[in-house]
């Protein structure tokens, strides 16, 4: 943890030969004083390029030594050899030495020995590992540094992005660890209250986490999910009991989903973050992991033995089910009913009617309202509008797509009627097209359409032929980037980011070759994405780095193609253009725009969506109905 640890010295190589050590405050052995550590710093500005091994925790460490590293240049070398495999997660720094170089070095826990800390090994100990370390930074980039190359803007955005990263995930979000300890204590009766319903339809106590106890009392009732384990157990998992219940429902089966439901709730989030933000007085700090994912999104997460950021996955907190609210009109003075919001000129209520509706989040046990603002700050969310969807329309050209997307249609709506003609288009038409929109990006099958939509397989067949026909450029698309791939064994991405497919594509088992065929189609699409919020974090940095925003916006998480923000309640509506200004991005030859959607409100669990007006305003998206 860098802000509460010490240095205990540093290593550096220029070849990749020769290592050195400077031991800072070690307790045994001789020690050079924190001078050492300024020339260190001042060679480090006056370099041509600074390699580095997650260059993150390196940087972070000397910027809480008091050293600004904005002006250092960095390439870290974990980037090349992440690239030379995407499909290979973070490769640490020793195994990368055994990859590339044919090292052997000693680990971490090996040098420590017996000793709690590095500090308390003995110089003449602690050198031989630290300085290999540096000779093994400086010999991996000479042997990676191809594999930066190869991927051209990709490897830029992946490098270029860590230290805005670095400094976005310092920030500290704030927990409301009274709503949690609420929410978790009605969630806890609401969970005995359902048990106790499931023993007494059963007649029994059983372990509803015991498969052969639940399968058996569920027989007894007469259900059987018609699927087994290895061990010829009836299967009770969730996803089965979800699957029977979809097609033939009973009152215990969406009673035994829903307590496991409120379990993993609880277990994974409620009082997982309610412990974390104890043990960090009231606040949360995310890890964000970065040659993690083959698509190059961010993963998160962090290390127990890291007390620096929280334990938790941000990125996986459940989003609230939606909610209608009225909007009303909002003059200081007014009178706020409780559970209502004010933002900005309006207030927000579920009770209070107006003509004005607009779609917000339900707050009760609303995991994401756990996150918090000042009083004088909103909350504001910024996200890629269809981002998925609008990257196959650019990368395809399929007229279909482009069209209704430039003339600001529905292209759900649009697909269905192309499929099944404008005299069957109905809501649940649409559901389907929707489905398929995504679904078939990404290879859905007529068989998994087949289960999707509960038709037979034949059925199932019939609806790809017809996406097929309304999309044709799409599946033109796809089969030329399968081609290609097979050809070069690699896929690249439009910005160069490579994923090594050649083993699934030239496998002989046809699972395999479909999951490489399906990697292809994923691969291209998805990572776009992952490449367009890396490019908008290093452009907000160049703005949010700078004295002038330093006090009135605050990162505070990311997810996927989402950023959001603690922003000064008087500069909302300057700051929002600006966050969407930095997040807008055109690619040269794509005709469809990356829309950026804005959400406004006092937490992340209250937001609602706001729009420019004509006059360039911003208010809330609401929509006009009949009283």
């Amino acid at each position: 943890d860098p802000s509460t640890g010490d240095l205990v010295g540093f290593s550096f190589s220029f070849d990749g030969k020769t290592g050195y050590y400077v031991p800072i405050s070690h307790y045994m052995g001789d020690n050079l004083p924190k001078e050492a550590v300024d020339l260190f710093y001042q060679k480090m500005l006056q370099v041509k390029m600074n390699f580095l091994y997650n260059m993150r925790f390196d940087f972070r460490w000397m910027e809480y030594q008091g050293y600004d590293m904005s002006k250092v240049k960095y390439y870290d070398v974990a980037v090349g050899c992440w690239l030379s495999d995407t499909n290979v997660k973070f490769p640490s720094l020793k195994k990368s030495e055994r990859k590339f170089l044919g090292w052997i070095p000693s680990t971490f826990e090996e040098t420590l020995g017996d000793a709690t800390s590095f500090r308390f090994l003995d110089v003449k100990d602690a050198y031989p590992y630290a300085c290999v370390d540096a000779e093994g930074t400086f010999a991996v980039c000479m042997a990676t540094l191809k594999f930066y190359k190869e991927s051209k803007l990709a490897g830029k955005l992946e490098n270029e992005s860590l230290y805005p990263l670095m400094k976005f995930e310092e920030q500290t979000m704030t927990v409301d660890m009274d709503y949690l300890r609420n929410c978790i204590s009605e969630e806890t009766l609401k969970l005995h209250q359902l048990q106790q319903e499931i023993y007494r339809i059963f007649g029994y106590q059983i372990k509803l986490n015991s498969n052969k106890q639940l399968g058996d009392a569920l027989q007894q009732l007469g259900i059987h999910t018609g699927e087994y384990t290895s061990t010829g157990l009836m299967k009770t998992d969730i996803k089965t009991l979800e699957r029977v219940n979809l097609h033939n429902p009973h009152p215990v089966l969406g009673m035994i989903i829903e307590q496991s439901q409120i379990n993993k709730s609880l277990n994974s989030y409620f009082e997982a973050l309610l412990k974390e933000a104890e043990r960090m007085n009231g606040v949360a700090r995310f890890n964000y992991m970065t040659n993690n994912v083959p698509t190059s999104r961010l993963a998160c997460g962090a290390d127990k033995k890291n007390s620096y950021f929280t334990h938790l996955n941000v990125q996986s907190a459940p989003k609230p089910h939606p909610k209608d609210w009225y909007v009303h009109d909002y003059k200081e003075g007014d009178v706020v009913g409780d559970g209502e919001f004010v933002i900005m000129r309006w207030r927000f209520s579920t009770t209070d009617k107006s003509n004005r509706v607009i779609e917000g989040f339900n707050q009760s046990n609303n995991f994401r309202s756990s996150f918090i603002v000042k009083d004088d700050e909103y909350w504001l969310s910024c996200d890629y509008a269809a981002q998925e969807l609008r990257a196959i329309a650019n990368l395809t050209g399929e007229p279909n797509w482009v069209n209704t997307f430039l003339s600001g249609g529905d292209l759900h709506k649009r697909m269905a009627i192309n499929m099944w003609g404008a005299e069957n288009y109905d809501k649940e038409k649409r559901k389907r097209a929707k489905v398929l929109n995504f679904g078939m990006a990404y290879g859905m099958s007529g068989y998994s359409l087949a289960q999707k939509f509960n038709v037979s397989v034949e059925e199932g067949e019939d609806i790809v032929a017809r996406f097929w026909k309304a999309a044709p450029r799409i599946k033109e698309f796809q089969t030329r980037c399968v081609r290609v791939a097979k050809k070069q064994g690699t896929v690249y991405n439009y910005f160069g980011l490579p994923r090594r497919v050649k083993f699934y594509l030239n496998h002989s088992d046809p699972k395999k070759r479909a999951f490489g065929v399906r990697t292809v189609n994923n691969t291209v699409i998805q990572s776009v994405g992952a490449g367009l919020l890396k490019l908008a974090m290093i452009k907000l940095w160049r703005y949010l780095g700078s004295d002038e925003y330093k006090d009135v916006i605050r990162f505070q998480c990311t997810v996927h193609d989402e950023i959001n923000f603690a922003v000064k309640a008087d500069r909302i509506e300057e700051l929002a253009k600006l966050v969407r200004s930095c997040m807008r991005v055109e690619i040269p030859g794509w005709r469809v725009p990356f829309e950026i959607g804005t959400d406004i409100g006092t937490k992340w669990g209250a937001t609602f969506p706001f729009k420019y007006d004509e006059n360039d305003n911003l208010v809330p998206d609401w929509e006009i109905v009949e009283s």
